[in-house]
């Protein structure tokens, strides 16, 4: 017998946004270093002064480099930075 997948609307409409914005296969390959490891604190649910306690800098670099990698993940609210997140297995 066959399985059948599906994908949840949340899952095909990242995915088709990015193709028809011809973003790379992973977004996730557009973050230096630094920023894939900030964005994986907060899609762990940490706070920008948790992250920035946690990386012994300012508070107000989290936000910067916050700002930078919603950017480059075309994203501009949490909740869509953590679906997408989600989808690209950031978590």
């Amino acid at each position: 017998k066959e399985k059948k997948q599906y994908m949840n609307d949340e899952f095909k409409t990242i995915l088709a946004q990015d193709f028809l914005n011809k973003n790379p296969a992973n977004p996730l390959e557009k973050l230096s270093k630094r920023e894939l490891s900030i964005a994986q604190l907060l899609a762990q649910g940490k706070t920008n002064d948790e992250i920035a306690s946690a990386l012994n800098i300012e508070t107000s670099t989290i936000r910067s480099y916050k700002t930078k990698i919603f950017q480059k993940l075309g994203v501009s609210t949490l909740h869509q930075f953590l679906s997408k997140a989600s989808v690209y297995k950031i978590i």
